[in-house]
């Protein structure tokens, strides 16, 4: 009997196995935070579609309207005329400043900053006159008359003119670059154009792609590359055929202009 207590006292101790249940076997839950995550990708892309897909639209709208802006029907064109007369001139109008253009110092001078106002460029070159003067009658730095550069006359004219138009023989499809940005110091900063200016000096893309990226207006797109176009600070490779429902661009020529010669 002693024995048998021995050997009972021995003996490991061996536990029955842990049941399974139902509720052991279901597979653990997804994390919140990876389903938070990819509602976000889900949703971050749908909105590049969405976007890409407005822009798309709004540039083939304005394809089918065939709206063109020609720089010779507005100020653009008189000021270009009086910059290529190699001249002092003088742009006048009943309802606005004089402006004084001095092309060899790269200079145009105006009693006030009223220029910079979209009512001006968008009016009609025919209301505009134009005449040399000698430049001994130009009248002296002051507070009145102040200089500017060339190119923020060119510049502003262009980007207030445009209105959302394509140059004339230009495609929506050409890719558009910056070669440097303009000094948005000295001219009209509208919402949107300094990263439309960003996008564009990183890389070249067609008019609907850069709207779509930085999310503003195809037609602020246009208006901010016609005017960089005008004083030589955009380099655009031509489309070889017309803008298709998704915009794109072949490579086909390169010119760049030389700002200072504007």
């Amino acid at each position: 009997r002693l024995l048998q207590l021995l050997q009972t006292d021995l003996r490991p101790e061996i536990s029955p196995p842990e049941e399974v249940t139902a509720e052991m076997e279901k597979p653990e839950p997804a994390s919140n935070v990876r389903e938070s995550v990819a509602s976000d990708v889900l949703a971050a892309g749908t909105g590049c579609v969405n976007e890409a897909d407005r822009c798309t639209k709004e540039m083939l709208a304005l394809e089918q309207t065939g709206r063109k802006f020609l720089a010779i029907t507005r100020f653009l064109g008189v000021a270009k005329d009086a910059v290529a007369r190699a001249e002092v001139t003088e742009i006048a109008h009943k309802r606005f400043p004089p402006v004084i253009i001095i092309p060899r110092q790269r200079l145009y001078k105006t009693p006030s900053d009223t220029l910079l106002t979209a009512e001006v460029y968008r009016t009609p070159a025919s209301e505009f006159s134009i005449r040399p003067i000698p430049e001994i009658r130009l009248p002296k730095p002051s507070l009145k008359w102040q200089a500017a550069p060339l190119w923020r006359l060119l510049y502003t004219a262009a980007l207030y003119a445009s209105e959302g138009r394509l140059k004339d023989r230009v495609r929506s499809c050409d890719r558009l670059q910056l070669v440097a940005e303009p000094d948005f110091n000295l001219v009209p900063d509208v919402p949107g154009y300094r990263r439309v200016s960003a996008y564009m000096l990183a890389q070249a893309a067609d008019i609907a792609t850069i709207a779509a990226a930085v999310d503003v207006p195809v037609a602020t797109v246009i208006d901010f590359s016609n005017a960089c176009e005008e004083i030589g600070l955009l380099q655009r490779e031509s489309g070889r055929s017309a803008p298709p429902s998704a915009p794109g661009g072949t490579k086909q020529e390169k010119g760049v202009q030389d700002p200072q010669s504007v």
